[in-house]
């Protein structure tokens, strides 16, 4: 005789789609925990905790033979952030789950690594682990992926020069016998311009340039820089300087106007709208305002002793999230709740973008 549910199979992580189906299962059991196989019995699934804007499609499913509901068309639709479940069925108490899960945006991951040799070295694939693709073979050196803010392309430094990838399958290849790239590839966001540095041989400064995505009109921008993310308004550059001292510095490139942080970070990031910086300070990820006053932070999940800051780190589209890896595992930060979710993606990769 039925007298419980108990659920499993509560994904850690899925993405806000209408295609994207998830498959919880409660299971009926009777007073001593055991299975009760009892086929026919109707279990309907709801959201317990979340955003009270999302929605649940699919939620409703009936037991097999062996009293197992399976919800193989469930779809949780809504603003991304932690959500938990809860099932119930006529005469059996609700049951709702511990477990949280995070609905992510629908927006693709590019990961590379130059150090993995037996797979890829680079991937497009979602956040959940789906619709994988392969961009760059084994042993490829394909490394610092950055998407393009209309998510159209990717950019990805390649040896000495810049590759830009236009899924599923073109690859436009920039290089100059008679000029230094050395990476660093980044889109404006408007599309029209490639950020990257160069570091004539023999110096010990690294110059940042831009040109357009054809090649053309190529224009150093300061003196010395690295590390550097364009603002989404196409006009200020956020970079660290490597000599005397690393300072990290915003810029203005029309006025020339620089703020100074009072606390340099490295890899700085642009949210997506442009109103906070995200970068790594030791074991901790640190979010300011374009004026260097730090507004957040973030220490390194539990069982590790800080970030990788190998050049993983990306906000998510609606800038909920931070894209990280630590403990060798490639995981997301809930600005908000400040819970860390690994993600079910190959932990080898250590570079990261992630599509606005």
């Amino acid at each position: 005789m039925p007298a419980a549910l108990q659920a499993s199979a509560i994904p850690a992580v899925i993405v806000d789609s209408a295609t994207v189906l998830f498959g919880p299962r409660a299971q009926l059991v009777n007073s001593a925990g055991a299975t009760a196989a009892v086929a026919g019995v109707v279990v309907t699934a709801a959201i317990a905790t979340g955003d009270p804007a999302a929605t649940l499609s699919g939620a409703t499913a009936a037991t097999s033979a062996a009293g197992l509901a399976v919800f193989g068309a469930l779809r949780l639709h809504g603003p991304s952030g932690p959500y938990t479940l809860r099932f119930s069925s006529p005469g059996l108490p609700t049951l709702t789950t511990t477990d949280t899960i995070a609905l992510l945006p629908a927006r693709y991951l590019v990961l590379a690594s130059t150090t993995v040799t037996t797979e890829p070295s680079a991937i497009r694939i979602l956040p959940d682990g789906g619709e994988s693709t392969v961009i760059g073979a084994p042993g490829t050196p394909f490394s610092l992926p950055h998407y393009a803010a209309d998510g159209s392309r990717v950019v990805f430094t390649y040896g000495d020069e810049l590759r830009v990838w236009t899924p599923p399958s073109t690859f436009t290849p920039l290089r100059d016998a008679t000029f230094d790239i050395d990476g660093g590839g980044r889109f404006s966001a408007d599309g029209l311009w490639l950020y990257f540095v160069s570091q004539p041989a023999g110096s010990s400064f690294v110059f940042p340039y831009r040109m357009h995505p054809d090649g053309s009109g190529r224009e150093r921008l300061t003196f010395d820089a690295r590390d550097m993310d364009p603002h989404p308004d196409s006009v200020r550059l956020a970079y660290l300087t490597s000599t005397p001292v690393t300072d990290l510095i915003v810029r203005n490139m029309t006025t020339g106007a620089t703020v100074t942080f009072p606390r340099a970070f490295d890899r700085p990031r642009w949210s997506p709208a442009g109103d906070r910086l995200a970068g790594f300070r030791g074991s901790w990820v640190l979010i300011s305002t374009p004026t260097g006053v730090v507004v957040d932070s973030i220490h390194a999940p539990a069982g590790s002793t800080s970030f990788d800051d190998g050049g993983l780190l990306a906000w998510s589209s609606d800038a909920r999230y931070l894209l990280g890896r630590a403990a060798g595992r490639i995981g997301v930060t809930d600005l908000i709740t400040k819970r860390w979710v690994a993600l079910p993606v190959p932990g080898s990769y250590t570079q990261a973008s992630w599509q606005r």
